[in-house]
């Protein structure tokens, strides 16, 4: 086996809810920049390269929001220390040092290093693990803005790659490691479950046919929702398949080049399953491995594709946009990195190159300049540089599909003769950190609720929609932050014929049998929730948020909210909403940006505009500074009445009052002159 000084990480992140006005949402400078244009079918690229000031021989690096601002930042591994870097949200990032509120953490690691990124604390910003030859350790988040002292973790040595996942199932990122088993010479990988808080027990070993540790990724497989673990063995992949609580199996894996530096997981055929595909370092190439999905864990070689001389690391991204996953590989001999536009079918258009610093080692992905687009971060170890790819596509995704009413009633008892919000979807561009897709909603009045929940990403293509998240992950929270409910695929519930029928009584579309969407039925009694939808392994993509009520037993959808990041063109926040039964319904819709900023909200949208549309794409009506309506002094005691939290006084967010008959309804949430940031749109039913 080949020895290689570098190793590329594999960050994922979870957040949790934050509370805000009957609703729950999630909060979401290197300088001395040169630039130039790079051109890519359906993307361009603008390249910005920053010497770092805090280490030399940088590694590795991560993606992750270290200081819960909703901005994603980059933590960076160099010879001694790991260099945090926070972002500014427009491509550009600040110093690692306390007065930039960065930090640059010394630690005894010695090459190779390897860091990733994960969610190891319930309700704080993401934190940092690091593995090398000599040393081991977390570094958590203080919950504060900073990162607390490395915490030393034991159970495997001489480690070479590191990555996070929930392998338990219990929302926490666990661990996987590829290294030796302690007072042998046997190569292994070691499962670390996360014991609560980011500490991490004795771990369980998983030995391995190779002489030395290799590179690990973890991934969804079988399409069955457990998150499994691959590893590169000398020219092959092993999978160990997980059964949901942590305990694994040995699959039979797939086929490799010669030379495997580096593996990355994502659905390169579009069918729910995660596939995976591997740098070659010694021939030049990257192996496309799709999953078959049996229970034997089987992998089938479906494309190899020439990339650059020395491929050192690859990570999987949409990066124009398409519903597609693409790739991306740094050639360590050539200081370049290669894209590869995914087809969808597990094979891929004609490589791209775009040129980076001086002998790059890794790379990671994130959305660094607040546009919903995926960019890349390089390492360039011999002239102690990153990268930053800024990613612009070429072209506006189509607006979400209206949803259509079902027949029938619902309930009566309205706020206003018998009409009352029967269901709501919110369709946006999802991101990572505290960009995800983030709809929240209240069940009014006393009894139980049953709804209907889906997270729809694949789907949507039928709808023209481009760039869809290819794998949703959807989760339900109480108002107490916990998790009451998930769902990754929707096949895999353990009642798929049921959401099918229910779908089609409730008037939603059909979900493709085996597809990627998500959806579960639940029971909730009344009280707040939200729905958060991700892209698993931090992927992002356009998705659609939808609840429908199913029966009601004295209760009611009161009112619903959804925070997001909102861009322009097809990326802005659109709401939609279906009202059912006689008369009509009085509510108030607001559109929230600066008033964000008192909850800690940081990057928000600092004049949104709010526009209402009936079913025929009608404006009915619009707003644009709250003050600015014919009637200030109702919307405000309106806004008391139904318990939302109270606007400034002359304050840019958005609000009007509507009295609306049976329909289907959407809200469009944008920024003034087209800016961007993150907003709060909100429909309340006024009493």
């Amino acid at each position: 086996m080949m020895t290689h000084g570098f190793r590329c990480p594999h960050p994922i992140g979870h957040h949790g809810p934050l509370r805000l006005a009957g609703l729950l949402f999630l909060a979401g400078s290197i300088g001395g920049l040169s630039s130039r244009a790079q051109t890519l079918p359906g993307v361009t690229w603008t390249t910005a390269t920053q010497k770092l000031v805090t280490g030399t021989s940088p590694q590795s690096i991560a993606v992750g929001d270290f200081n819960g601002d909703g901005i994603a930042d980059i933590a960076v591994g160099q010879a001694g220390s790991i260099g945090i870097f926070l972002g500014n949200g427009d491509g550009t990032f600040k110093a690692a040092d306390t007065g930039n509120n960065g930090v640059t953490i010394s630690v005894p690691l010695t090459a190779p290093l390897a860091i990733a990124s994960g969610a190891f604390q319930t309700g704080k910003p993401v934190g940092i693990v690091a593995v090398s030859g000599s040393y081991n350790a977390v570094i958590l988040s203080n919950g504060g803005g900073g990162e607390t002292a490395p915490a030393a973790f034991t159970g495997v040595v001489s480690a070479t790659s590191v990555a996070a996942g929930d392998f338990n199932g219990d929302g926490k990122a666990d661990l996987v490691v590829a290294g030796f088993a302690p007072d042998s010479s046997n190569p292994i990988v070691a499962i670390f479950l996360n014991g609560g808080g980011g500490t991490f027990g004795t771990p369980t070993l998983i030995p391995i046919d190779a002489s030395s540790p290799e590179f690990v990724a973890a991934g969804n497989f079988l399409g069955n929702g457990y998150t499994d673990v691959a590893v590169t063995v000398n020219n092959s992949v092993d999978v160990f398949l997980n059964d949901g609580s942590g305990n694994f199996s040995q699959g039979v894996g797939g086929t490799t080049g010669n030379g495997p530096s580096s593996i990355a997981v994502g659905d390169f055929n579009g069918d729910g399953k995660q596939d995976l595909a591997v740098a070659n370092q010694a021939d030049g190439t990257v192996s496309v491995l799709l999953s078959n999905g049996d229970a034997f864990g089987t992998f089938t070689t479906s494309a190899t594709v020439k990339v650059g001389n020395g491929p050192s690391c690859i990570v999987v991204g949409d990066f124009n946009k398409d519903g597609k996953a693409d790739l991306a590989v740094t050639n360590q001999t050539d200081n370049t990195v290669t894209v590869l536009l995914g087809n969808g079918d597990g094979t891929f258009s004609s490589p791209t190159t775009l040129k980076v610093g001086v002998a790059p080692t890794s790379l990671a992905v994130g959305n660094f300049n607040g546009n919903g687009n995926v960019d890349l971060a390089v390492t360039n170890s011999a002239d102690n540089t990153v990268t930053i790819l800024l990613s612009q596509v070429v072209g506006t995704p189509t607006p979400t599909p209206t949803p259509t009413p079902p027949g029938g009633g619902g309930g009566g008892g309205g706020g206003n003769g018998l009409a009352r919000l029967i269901n709501i979807s919110t369709r946006a561009q999802v991101g990572t950190g505290g960009n995800i897709l983030i709809p929240g909603f209240v069940v009014g009045g006393s009894g139980t609720e049953t709804l209907l929940i889906r997270a729809d990403g694949p789907s949507l293509t039928q709808f023209g929609v481009n760039g869809v998240l290819a794998q949703p992950s959807l989760s339900v929270y109480n108002s107490a932050g916990a998790v009451i409910a998930s769902n990754t695929g929707w096949g895999t519930n353990t009642n798929p014929a049921l959401i099918a029928s229910t779908a089609a009584s409730v008037g939603a579309f059909a979900l493709t049998s085996g597809s990627a969407d998500c959806a579960l039925i639940a029971s909730l009694p009344a009280g707040a929730y939200t729905v958060q939808v991700s892209g698993l392994n931090s992927t992002t993509g356009v998705a659609l948020a939808e609840v429908y009520e199913v029966s009601a037993s004295g209760t009611r959808l009161a009112n619903i909210s959804t925070r997001a990041q909102v861009g322009t063109g097809g990326n802005i926040i659109i709401p939609g909403f279906v009202i059912s039964g006689s008369g009509t319904d009085q509510l108030l819709v607001r559109a929230d940006g600066p008033s964000l900023t008192q909850f800690g909200v940081s990057g928000v949208l600092a004049q949104p505009s709010l526009s209402v549309y009936n079913g025929a794409g009608t404006v009915i009506a619009s707003n644009t500074g709250w003050g600015t309506s014919s009637n200030p002094a109702l919307l405000a005691s309106t806004a008391a009445a139904v318990g939302a939290f109270a606007f400034a006084s002359g304050s840019a967010d958005s609000a009007q009052i509507v009295n609306l008959s049976a329909g289907a309804y959407t809200i469009q949430v944008s920024g003034v002159n087209g800016t961007t940031g993150v907003a709060l749109a909100e429909v309340y039913e006024v009493p």
